[in-house]
């Protein structure tokens, strides 16, 4: 029960909120990790572009997808070159993720296509038609990219695939261990069947959640 001394501290605590000054610095909370200054070695003459996805596979390698040369890095758990590849895949890489069994999955939003490539960088599987944008192919027998942001790969193999960065339309897209396109869902906005999303992310029961840069994780998925 609310006593009238906790509700007088209650909103003593209030005030001082409230007029406290805008510049007063609040103490942010400890973080459980350290940043590591220079922690990749890159041989001479090589630089990162600008990154925009880090995985890890089973082996505790880190790939790091850039826009530049050599777009994939992979690196040891010690941050040591391993290898670059992938020149002529990409127009604009942007999603990075490797699945159970070490496959590597991108998406490029500039050419509108999701590669899947075996852990030792063949490409094994193309969703989408480089440089086309939309829903189907004219002849219907393929379903296009539109600004694919990020890939999810379920346990059953299904993938799952959010586009739309800026000029295209949001939504889902789903198709089955062997890219066959299943069924798309999700239009710009708020409320039920409408997204304002650009990333998965994955929760504890390993569903995967559409994310956005500037908000905390929402919408519970597949």
């Amino acid at each position: 029960m609310l006593t009238i001394a906790r509700l007088f501290t209650l909103l003593s605590l209030v005030c001082v909120v409230t007029l406290a000054p805008a510049s007063a610095q609040i103490e942010a909370p400890a973080l459980d990790y350290v940043a590591v200054p220079d922690d990749f070695s890159l041989p001479p003459g090589m630089s990162f572009g600008s990154t925009s996805g880090v995985a890890i596979n089973s082996k505790g390698n880190i790939f790091v997808l850039a826009r530049g040369p050599n777009p994939l890095m992979e690196f040891d758990p010690a941050g040591k070159f391993i290898r670059g590849f992938g020149d002529g895949f990409f127009d604009r890489p942007h999603g990075l993720r490797i699945d159970a069994q070490d496959n590597i999955w991108t998406t490029d939003v500039a050419s509108h296509v999701a590669y899947k490539m075996s852990p030792q960088g063949r490409i094994l599987l193309v969703l989408g038609s480089k440089g086309s944008a939309g829903e189907f192919h004219p002849y219907g027998h393929l379903r296009f990219l539109n600004e694919p942001n990020d890939i999810a790969v379920a346990p059953n193999g299904e993938i799952y695939i959010v586009q739309g960065h800026g000029r295209a339309p949001p939504a889902v897209l789903k198709f089955d261990r062997d890219g066959n396109f299943i069924k798309a869902w999700g239009k710009k906005g708020k409320g039920p069947g409408r997204i304002r999303h650009r990333a998965f992310g994955r929760d504890r029961c390993q569903r995967a959640r559409l994310c956005r840069r500037s908000q905390q994780p929402a919408h519970p998925g597949v």
